[in-house]
């Protein structure tokens, strides 16, 4: 655990993700199960609580503990280290670990936040020209702010944002079926 103080992030999100599967073993059919032991759990809790205590007040996660305006000035804030730490966090939470539905929350409004307000009007696939299968591409830049000129919608930090607004929904709609 001596990364820990490191701040080296990265590190720290993919050791959730890693110790989480490595610790999962398969059932009677096959499928994974995430009972851990004592020692995986208490080593997986560890983790996913220092994990989740590096988030930033608007929801992201980065690669240093420096405030978000002094991250946004480097280019420090990418959906990739938000993606991984839900990822983390999510294998962490089915072994049995609590995150706090705040987390998930955050990361949601962020996420909902940033994408391309009004988007490039394209055509869908074979929709037939003058009928209603127009529709908005509406991305994710997460080196711009969504009302800046210089914002353009990525597919990798697209790719991304939807892998997290995908995670943070059936973390929160599983957190809302065990209440």
């Amino acid at each position: 655990l001596e990364f820990l103080g490191t701040g080296e992030f990265h590190f720290i999100a993919a050791a959730v993700a890693d110790h989480g599967e490595r610790a999962a073993s398969a059932d009677a059919a096959g499928e994974p199960s995430y009972v851990l032991s004592k020692q995986d759990k208490t080593l997986l809790t560890t983790l996913a609580n220092y994990v989740e205590k590096f988030q930033s007040a608007d929801g992201t996660w980065s690669l240093s503990r420096s405030s978000a305006q002094d991250r946004d000035s480097r280019g420090d804030v990418a959906g990739l280290y938000t993606y991984a730490a839900l990822m983390g966090l999510k294998i962490a939470n089915r072994c049995g670990v609590k995150v706090q539905a705040a987390t998930w929350e955050k990361s949601l409004r962020y996420c909902l936040r940033t994408q391309d307000p009004k988007g490039e009007t394209i055509r869908a696939a074979g929709a037939a020209p003058g009928s209603r299968g127009s529709q908005r591409a509406r991305g994710w830049d997460f080196d711009a702010p969504s009302s800046s000129r210089d914002f353009s919608p990525f597919e990798l930090d697209t790719s991304n944002a939807l892998a997290s607004l995908v995670i943070c929904r059936s973390e929160i709609l599983n957190g809302q079926k065990g209440k």
